[in-house]
């Protein structure tokens, strides 16, 4: 039974409890007042920044849009940073269009962990700050991607660098990026240079001589991936100035590499540059050739090096005696243009007879597909009969047999020589008769194209690319392509000649595809014959394959007109705006319009 006493003791526990449920809320308000308030803005608009605070970890997230066309620094979050004492930092950072930030080396603010930018032009990335502040702050950074972005380098940063800062530099900041990084990214960025000052060639060498080799300890993943031009000097000359212990994924993945950097051949990838697991994306380049020198893989690393989607065509014997030399590292070749000619015969061979633990790593390059011949186009090398196709000849001592099959060839081989050479002087006459009546035409400077693009359709993709870069601004050029001009019910010869015709220029696309095209060679020849009649060079030839292997096989007018004319190779420094230049200098010669050739490439 419930005494009074009772109920009064009862009444005060309920407003104790009353009481204490009070004092809970008023600090939880208190907590969450003080966490609104360090939930400040870190700049005002256009700025505009927004920071997430999670108190259990101690980590801060920024946000920043970068608004259309206005600029910003990263000093704002160096700055804000540095007085809230922030521990865990990771910075998001995305531009809208024609948005600017400046970012300096070397990468630091307190406590920074992560930095991302996105579709951003970055400025002043190459003038580092040297103030004692920044040299006493450590680097925390532990991941840094850049996308989609442009780096825009002045002439007078990278020259103050080169003259006046390269010991200082090079002495306090010798990594390309911030030895601390665990991970980078850096993925379709591309480079504009402002040409306003001069770089002397002496000082940058000497600068590049100084960079000592950088320990990146702590790096595991690094990708530079996504280029309209090749970078294969770049990613040379930081893996040549880089110790890489714990790296486990390089990307290099469609940067037009002709060939393997220097450091991912031979010993070095089973030494202890690089540990015993990792990955090497070389996909979507242009390498041709795999040569890894003399590999040894002694301490059994498990490596993967794709080079996938790129221009092998035939794995030698040389190659194949690296295949079995890196085991149980392994090499992907998915997607290249392979030939099944009797070069290949080798690999099936390898296939067939090396030891199952080895050739289960590459039972896929059956499923692969033909490129060459023509006969084997499309099929998969499996369907290849190359032990019909390859196999030697076998003397049976029959010699009269062998006797008759030379004389029918040599037959054949004269009727071949004379039904050609009555064909060719149909053809010239031919031509020499649609010249004629059209030489008025030919003299004419009403030019309808800027230039007429002649191609093989195996190159369509790079040609595509190219044409969408000449076709936009600033440069606005009209091309002529046979797919969308050529006129149908036409014959090609006429539709060749007509866009020759009505064409400043023909850039010739030139490659194994285009040599070993009747129609792409016609058009070669109908754009140099119109050179002759003009006294002016029309032909603008543009390398797109290692020709060095094809020069005993070149056409003897093809050869003649390489060893007499400057050609452009898309490996070679500069190539672009020399391409620009070249169709700028067509306009010139044939009327007197202004070009506006400023803009930067």
């Amino acid at each position: 039974m419930m005494t009074e006493a009772d109920g009064i003791v009862s009444d005060h526990t309920k407003v104790l409890k009353m009481w204490l449920y009070t004092l809970w809320l008023y600090a939880i308000i208190s907590v969450k007042s003080t966490i609104g308030n360090q939930l400040t803005k870190i700049s005002g608009s256009p700025y505009q920044c927004s920071s997430t605070w999670n108190i259990a970890s101690s980590a801060v997230d920024l946000n920043c849009f970068i608004t259309d066309n206005s600029n910003w620094t990263f000093q704002i979050v160096q700055k804000w940073a540095e007085e809230h004492t922030v521990e865990n930092m990771t910075v998001y950072i995305k531009c809208g269009q024609n948005g600017s930030i400046i970012l300096r080396q070397p990468v630091k603010s307190h406590g920074l962990a992560a930095l991302y930018i996105e579709t951003c032009k970055i400025h002043q990335y190459y003038r580092y700050d040297l103030s004692k502040d920044i040299r006493l702050l450590p680097f925390t950074i532990k991941t840094m991607e850049v996308v989609e972005s442009i780096h825009v380098i002045t002439y007078q940063e990278l020259s103050k660098l080169y003259s006046q800062h390269s010991a200082e530099v090079n002495s306090l900041y010798p990594c390309y990026i911030p030895p601390s990084l665990e991970r980078y990214v850096e993925r379709n960025v591309s480079v504009t240079a402002i040409r306003n000052g001069y770089i002397d060639h002496d000082d940058r060498i000497r600068h590049r001589k100084r960079i000592p080799t950088c320990n990146y300890t702590h790096l595991s993943y690094y990708e530079k991936s996504i280029s309209t031009r090749s970078k294969l000097k770049f990613v040379s000359r930081f893996l040549d100035k880089g110790y890489f212990p714990l790296i486990r994924v390089l990307n290099f993945t469609r940067l037009h590499l002709a060939t393997i950097p220097q450091k991912l051949r031979g010993y070095e990838l089973s030494s202890e540059h690089f540990i015993k697991q990792y990955y090497i994306d070389l996909s979507y380049n242009r390498i041709s050739q795999v040569e890894f020198g003399s590999f040894n893989n002694t301490n059994r690393n498990q490596f993967t090096i794709d080079l996938s989607h790129n221009n092998v065509r035939v794995i030698t014997p040389l190659l194949i005696s690296t295949l079995e030399a890196i085991y149980p590292g392994v090499l992907l070749f998915y997607s290249n243009p392979f030939s099944c000619k009797c070069d290949q015969h080798s690999l099936i061979e390898f296939l067939k007879n090396s030891p199952k633990t080895l050739v289960l790593n590459y039972k896929y390059i059956y499923r692969e597909k033909c490129k060459t011949p023509i006969r084997y186009k499309g099929h998969v090398l499996s369907d290849v009969p190359f032990e019909k196709e390859c196999h030697p000849l076998e003397s049976n001592g029959n010699d009269i047999t062998i006797t008759v099959i030379c004389v029918v060839g040599a037959v054949i081989s004269v009727f071949v020589v004379i039904a050609y050479l009555c064909y060719n002087k149909y053809f010239v006459c031919l031509r020499y008769k649609r010249l004629t009546q059209k030489r008025d035409t030919i003299s004419s400077n009403n030019y309808e194209y800027d230039a007429f693009i002649s191609y093989s359709s195996e190159d369509e993709s790079w040609v595509k690319m190219m044409c969408g870069r000449l076709g936009g601004p600033p440069y606005h050029a009209k091309l002529c392509l046979h797919d969308h001009h050529f006129v149908p019910g036409v014959t090609i010869a006429d539709n060749i000649f007509d866009a020759v015709r009505s064409s400043r220029l023909t850039v010739a696309v030139m490659s194994e595809h285009f040599l070993s095209s009747q129609w792409c060679m016609m058009e070669f020849r109908e754009a140099s014959y119109k050179s002759m009649l003009q006294t002016q060079s029309r032909v603008l030839v543009i390398v797109l394959d290692d020709l060095d292997g094809l020069k005993a096989s070149l056409p003897p007018d093809v050869d003649l007109f390489l060893k007499t004319h400057t050609y452009l190779r898309v490996t070679e420094y500069g190539f672009w705006e020399k391409l620009v230049n070249g169709i700028v200098q067509a306009r010139k010669d044939s009327d007197t319009r202004t070009y506006d050739n400023t803009t930067e490439v």
